[in-house]
């Protein structure tokens, strides 16, 4: 079966929310490569809020867009997709906190993660996050007020 088929066969509000996902990730890793992060952030928080609210769905159909629609497309790091699941889960009334965090590489290097926690739970970018230490302030502060 095609993507496309297993698209169509998907239930209305699912193709809705993967085509708002997908949208979202290829506005975000444009925004990234042009501006700075908290200007991002703060202009896909807003769009969020500016969508209204549509019927609520739970985190994990949330996560499953995300990942979906980063599948489809190249370059989708961890921070595309937890800024557009931040955007997703705030959109739907959940108060998801957005972490960046940094360890230090097998090669000296400092590699860094982003995640989307809700109620203390990792919904999107859980894959090795215990490894990671999380920046206070960098992006758990509100739209517009991320750290330098």
């Amino acid at each position: 079966m095609t993507s496309l088929a297993r698209f169509l066969q998907l239930p209305a509000a699912d193709r809705k929310l993967l085509v708002l996902a997908g949208a979202l990730l290829l506005a975000v890793r444009l925004g990234l490569w042009l501006l700075p992060f908290r200007v991002v952030r703060r202009l896909v928080l807003g769009a969020g809020a500016a969508g209204g609210r549509p019927a609520c769905l739970r985190p994990e159909r949330i996560a499953w867009a995300v990942a979906t629609a980063a599948r489809l497309g190249p370059g989708a790091t961890c921070l595309p997709r937890a800024l557009v699941a931040e955007s997703l889960l705030r959109r739907m009334g959940y108060a998801a906190t957005l972490h960046i965090g940094v360890t230090k590489g097998d090669n000296g290097t400092i590699e860094a993660h982003a995640w989307v926690e809700y109620l203390g739970k990792v919904v999107v970018g859980k894959a090795g996050v215990e490894r990671y230490a999380a920046l206070s302030g960098a992006a758990q502060a509100g739209p517009g007020r991320a750290g330098r």
